[in-house]
């Protein structure tokens, strides 16, 4: 992970991912598969691209740079 380790890492930053994936799956239960849709496919661009990733996806980005990479691609 390039020097960063979850134990090293704050507590709010090491579960971001799972969170969001979380999230995802909620609207899916919800009904509300398009938004779940959507939301999967621009975390996966953005994982993809790897230029904005948090730490525990191995990248030093903060949770607010994610986010705002994964708003851009909505």
């Amino acid at each position: 992970m390039g020097g960063i380790s979850l134990v090293t890492l704050p507590y709010r930053e090491r579960r971001v991912f799972a969170l969001l994936f979380s999230s995802v799956l909620m609207l899916r239960h919800m009904g509300l598969s398009q938004h779940a849709e959507q939301i999967e496919r621009a975390t996966l661009k953005v994982i993809a691209d790897g230029k904005v990733l948090t730490g525990d996806l191995g990248g030093r980005s903060t949770n607010t740079e994610f986010t705002n990479a994964i708003i851009s691609e909505l």
